[in-house]
């Protein structure tokens, strides 16, 4: 049976890691990071109109670097289930597997990240008690193009709610991937660092702000998730907290970090930045991050949402006291717009 999907969700295709309403740089945000648990990773279906995401990506060896999502958009039950896998080198697409599938083939828990479509097992996610990290395998793509992942989480993680029922969950600030990608008649052994989120209860209101900036920093013991969300062209609102590998995490208020698009090109009819300069200065410590784009991916969804995925080479420091880590890197980051 076909379902008629309502117009208003072609909006809705698309979501981020982020899920908070967006508020002037001037205001304090009513932010709130929480520990994770593995529901915030299970399914939240709902009989409004909303979307929900689970994210994946990772740098790998070899210069190959991958993202994977599973996003579902539905209203009253009734919806689509949306699987892609992009795979590149050096920042530039090689090769990209995606499928829609109807709702009702979809089956995933509502207590634990384990989700599969037309029997087929894409996420299966666990506690690591030891630790209070949480592990994942990742099964995702087509014929032509798939993978099979771990991810062993390496960090504490972290949630974001809000009042409307909508969240943020990064899982995996940071997480050790292995496992084997198949394209092109080709099996890679791959290994790398990775990242894993998921969001849930983007409704139609905060799908139609402006848009937002995302992206990560990694030194070898410490991650940086950062987003600025847009109210206008000029004005934008940060999210920062930032992890210590194999331990906790640290909400950064706003007022601690400076952040400056730099270096605006025109890239499909838009101007966008192709430089960040991201600093965090609190009396612990101090971070000055340089992300210089190396490649840009943009992606058109349906004539209404403008999305470009960066890959950045991230430059800088972390310093706490008279102890620095440099940061020498590339990470994945984007740049969503809707109008």
């Amino acid at each position: 049976m076909t379902h008629r999907i309502p117009s208003l969700l072609c909006l809705l295709i698309l979501c981020t890691p982020l899920a908070i309403t967006t508020i002037a740089t001037h205001a304090t945000p009513n932010i709130i990071v929480q520990d994770v648990t593995l529901a915030d990773d299970a399914y939240h279906p709902t009989p409004l109109l909303r979307t929900e995401w689970w994210y994946f990506d990772a740098i790998l060896t070899q210069n190959y670097s991958l993202q994977a999502s599973v996003r579902t958009t539905s209203i009253r039950h009734l919806g689509i289930v949306t699987t892609r896998l992009d795979l590149y080198q050096d920042g530039a697409p090689l090769a990209s597997a995606h499928d829609r599938q109807p709702l009702s083939r979809l089956t995933a828990s509502q207590e634990t990240p384990n989700v599969t479509l037309n029997g087929h097992q894409l996420i299966l996610g666990t506690h690591n008690t030891t630790t209070d990290t949480y592990d994942y395998t990742l099964t995702i793509g087509s014929t032509e193009l798939n993978a099979t992942l771990q991810f062993t989480g390496r960090t504490k993680g972290w949630k974001i709610l809000r009042p409307l029922g909508d969240g943020w969950a990064v899982m995996c600030p940071r997480a050790d991937v292995t496992g084997t990608i198949h394209f092109n008649n080709l099996t890679l052994t791959v290994q790398g660092i990775g990242y894993h989120d998921h969001n849930w209860g983007l409704g139609a209101a905060k799908a139609l702000r402006y848009g937002w900036y995302w992206g990560k920093v990694n030194s070898d013991h410490y991650t940086l998730v950062w987003s600025a969300i847009q109210t206008t062209r000029l004005t934008h609102t940060i999210v920062a907290v930032e992890n210590t590998l194999d331990a906790g995490y640290e909400y950064i208020p706003p007022e601690n970090v400076w952040f400056a698009p730099e270096k605006y090109a025109l890239d499909h009819g838009h101007f966008i930045p192709h430089r960040f300069f991201l600093s965090v200065q609190t009396p612990a410590q101090m971070a000055v991050i340089h992300a210089n784009a190396i490649a840009v991916d943009y992606q058109d969804y349906l004539g209404l949402i403008n999305y470009w995925r960066y890959h950045f080479h991230n430059t800088g420091s972390f310093t706490f006291g008279v102890t620095t880590e440099i940061v020498d890197e590339t990470a994945i980051g984007e740049f969503i717009r809707f109008r």
